[in-house]
């Protein structure tokens, strides 16, 4: 299988470990995609992320996206969104990583990733509102991180960027980030899990 048309994406999103299938080919696949190849030369702070460079992350996250989506019993489109989303969610670090106070950061990296991720998408034919929706799961994968408590306002807000996601998919996607830095493991945080019983509640936010 090769990587560059909207329905081999969406075939890679269905096989049972997806971050492996893309170490595995990671030769192919730069060839296709420098925006990806990039990932690989992007260097991460090891304290956070001692598994290595953005694409080892990457591809950890994948592995872990496609756990998290068997467990909860996903829908292939559900899966397909997530999956994907997990993919770009981290492609705009090349581009903002830089060392600050001896540290590897990337300040403002989710914008970016959403960013590169929606014309990304666009250009390879996927739907207007499957685009939206992994921009938006892209922009908000750290979301969680920049309150100390989770409000019907903040959740309000929240629904209006995921750009028709929903705040379970967004869960998701942020433990499968969380899970993608071995030896590290997830523990969620006071936010996350408020976020994700929010989830569970079903809660209208009219």
């Amino acid at each position: 299988m090769t990587f560059n048309t909207k329905e081999q994406w969406v075939t890679w999103t269905r096989i049972t470990n997806p971050g492996s299938w893309l170490q595995e080919h990671e030769t192919a696949i730069f060839d296709q995609w420098e925006l990806l190849a990039k990932l690989k030369e992007t260097p991460q702070d090891p304290i956070f992320h001692p598994e290595g460079n953005v694409w080892v992350h990457t591809c950890y996250v994948c592995d872990a996206a496609a756990v998290v989506s068997d467990r909860e019993g996903l829908s292939q489109h559900e899966r397909m969104i997530l999956l994907i989303a997990a993919l770009c969610h981290d492609i705009g670090k090349p581009g903002t990583t830089e060392m600050i106070d001896g540290r590897w950061r990337a300040r403002g990296h989710e914008q970016r990733s959403k960013v590169l991720a929606m014309e990304l998408l666009s250009s390879l034919g996927f739907a207007h509102q499957d685009v939206s929706m992994i921009g938006g799961l892209v922009a908000e994968h750290l979301v969680y991180a920049s309150f100390e408590t989770v409000t019907l306002r903040i959740i309000k807000r929240l629904k209006h960027r995921l750009g028709g996601a929903s705040i379970s998919l967004l869960c998701h996607l942020i433990e499968a980030d969380q899970s993608g830095r071995p030896p590290l493991t997830f523990t969620p945080s006071q936010t996350f899990v408020q976020l994700l019983q929010f989830a569970q509640e079903r809660k209208t936010f009219e």
